[in-house]
């Protein structure tokens, strides 16, 4: 329920700042898990399991590259935490907006999106036009 509590928990001033904390962290927390889950993915637990650890010397370094797995992810999802803190920013100045700018603004990025999706298929056709038959 605190949890619940922490999620929507609104601030009393209505001017939201750009980076806040709230959405830094829970950026952080959504963004940690899908890039561990990614890296774990990415290893190869079959010879991990195999590798025999005779030593202390072995076992820490073994805990050392597991030490720089979590760190790393844990840069990765930074990107995802920073991203979480400017949408709450983003979140209420879309709210703010009038609904005709806001139409626009979607009118142009529908626009932008049809564009860029248009990309490959008009290089194709200029490519086939360039060479002869």
């Amino acid at each position: 329920m605190s949890l619940w509590w922490f999620i929507h928990w609104e601030a009393s001033n209505p001017v939201r700042h750009v980076f806040s904390r709230k959405g830094f962290q829970v950026g952080f927390v959504i963004g940690y898990i899908p890039w561990l889950i990614f890296w774990l993915t990415q290893q190869n637990f079959s010879q991990l399991a195999q590798q025999q650890v005779i030593g202390l010397i072995v076992g820490l370094q073994a805990m050392g590259s597991m030490f720089i797995l979590v760190i790393l992810v844990g840069a990765f999802s930074l990107a995802s935490a920073v991203a979480g803190s400017i949408s709450q920013y983003m979140l209420w100045k879309a709210n703010t907006l009038p609904l005709r700018l806001l139409g626009a603004i979607g009118l142009v990025l529908i626009l932008l999106g049809f564009g860029l999706q248009a990309v490959p298929s008009v290089m194709d056709l200029i490519s086939m036009m360039g060479t002869p038959k």
